[in-house]
């Protein structure tokens, strides 16, 4: 008896089902790495403009010759102060087969530094006394040098550095906080200049520091440092607590918070190390201001917690080269 052929021959076994398929998201673009040196041109740029609105509008009392020649002093000095050192470390200069805008980069930063410097002091008519220093202030930045991150790096503020050292050799220099808005005064229309100014530092500063430098967290470290220590003073002293506070109400302390101690180049970036930063200087300047009696505390203040960093920052790197030389001792004598 025969079989019937699907009995002979079996169907085969239907294909398994093909696997589901599993969209993937594409992953997220990383952001583009933003150029440290933006900051630089931003600040640059802010000065520039300040310096500008200053001798038109606001009231600076220096003139525009003092301007000017702090500006050249700067560019000369940062010239040839890299120019030797390219020699002595045998590289090309910066500038060397730059376009403009790697030009723009190499003189953002003196010029910075030559710009702030010249509206923060009053030299009278002491022409030399600002040009010495705008000149000690850009030098600075080769005689005091740190290695961070394998590289030689100065760890002072330039600007801070020049007018304190300043301050203390020439005791008749001055700075004159009430010259940001000594012209607002007067006519109704003019005093909206009180409240325009102060919010548009402060929005020009807080979206530099926030997109660029990323000091927000150095920022409110010193900021809650000052009002504690500004409250434990009144406190202990049975002082007024308004008159403790009454520096926060100036552009002169609006402009060091945002623009000077955010110093990419001279400040932390790690989040511990910018809110030590931001509270050491809240510390010092409330024992400048309370034992010692100091004015231009500002000032003062950051060049010591500058100085401070950057003796730890030497001592770690003598540390690490030791470390690092007795290691290889210790595995040429294993090896041996």
């Amino acid at each position: 008896m025969r079989m019937p052929d699907d009995k002979m021959h079996p169907a085969p076994a239907p294909a398994p089902a093909p696997d589901p398929v599993v969209a993937v998201a594409p992953a997220p673009t990383p952001a583009p790495a933003r150029n440290p040196r933006d900051a630089v041109r931003m600040t640059a740029l802010t000065a520039s403009l300040f310096l500008f609105l200053g001798h038109t509008v606001l009231g600076f009392e220096q003139t525009l010759i003092q301007a000017g020649l702090a500006i050249l002093t700067g560019l000369s000095t940062n010239t040839l102060l890299e120019w030797v050192d390219a020699k002595v470390n045998g590289n090309p200069p910066p500038w060397a087969r730059k376009d403009w805008k790697g030009w723009w980069d190499f003189l953002a930063a003196p010029h910075m530094t030559s710009v702030t410097t010249s509206f923060l002091v009053y030299p009278g008519s002491y022409n030399l006394a600002l040009m010495f220093t705008v000149a000690l202030a850009i030098s600075s930045k080769f005689l005091f040098r740190a290695r961070i991150d394998g590289r030689w790096r100065h760890f002072f503020n330039p600007s801070n550095f020049g007018i304190s050292v300043t301050f203390l050799l020439f005791p008749w220099m001055t700075a004159i906080p009430y010259q940001f808005t000594e012209e607002t005064h007067g006519h109704w229309a003019l005093k909206i200049w009180d409240v325009l100014l102060p919010l548009t530092i402060i929005y020009l500063g807080t979206n530099v520091n926030r997109r660029t430098t990323k000091r927000v967290p150095l920022i409110f470290a010193w900021l809650g440092g000052f009002l504690f220590f500004a409250m434990l003073r009144a406190v202990l002293t049975q002082a007024s607590v308004l008159s403790a506070l009454m520096p926060m109400t100036g552009i002169a302390f609006i402009l060091f918070t945002l623009y000077m101690i955010t110093d990419p180049m001279t400040s932390p970036s790690s989040l511990k190390g910018q809110i030590a930063f931001g509270l050491g200087i809240a510390v010092v300047y409330s024992a400048l201001i309370a034992v010692f009696h100091v004015i231009f505390t500002l000032f003062f203040s950051v060049v010591i917690v500058c100085a401070i960093r950057g003796t730890w920052l030497t001592v770690e790197a003598w540390r690490s080269r030791r470390g690092a030389v007795r290691e290889g001792v210790v595995g040429l004598k294993a090896a041996v």
